[in-house]
């Protein structure tokens, strides 16, 4: 392994409650969506994503997005996805205004928020980490340091 190989990288990180961040890994939710555009300096680039210590409040999680859970990863996904770690990377392509963009299928329409005034940001290659790196997350756009 050459020193270039083993160096880490030093990732943009967000943060993303459960279960929305291990859908993005299962190829399901293909769009975030924001209250406003991502950073434009992340637009093009790899951003990792940390999925949060805890739980949403159930209000957060509608029976649509219960049911495509339980299909997902099974009965006991509350307590059984990672917590306060980083997942992995993605690619984030841009931010579009829901108004403008169409979710990639119903599955994505369930995993985000499409109500006008908000943005979709479309993510592209998905590359789970074979082991979660602890992290703890933070409100915003953090930098951590991914092998």
């Amino acid at each position: 392994m050459t020193q270039q190989q083993q160096q880490p990288a030093m990732f943009p990180v967000i943060s993303l409650w459960q279960p929305y961040a291990s859908l993005v890994f299962e190829r399901i939710k293909r769009h975030e969506t924001r209250k406003r555009p991502p950073p434009l300096k992340y637009v093009g680039g790899y951003i990792a994503l940390q999925a949060t210590a805890s739980f949403p409040p159930l209000k957060k999680i509608s029976e649509e997005l219960h049911e495509l859970c339980l299909d997902t990863f099974g009965c006991n996904y509350n307590h059984s996805l990672p917590f306060g770690c980083i997942l992995g990377t993605v690619i984030l392509s841009g931010g579009i205004p829901t108004t403008e963009c169409q979710p990639a299928n119903n599955d994505d329409r369930i995993a985000g928020d499409w109500s006008p005034g908000r943005f979709a940001w479309p993510l592209s290659e998905p590359t789970k980490f074979s082991t979660p790196i602890p992290a703890k997350g933070k409100q915003g756009w953090w930098r951590h340091e991914c092998r």
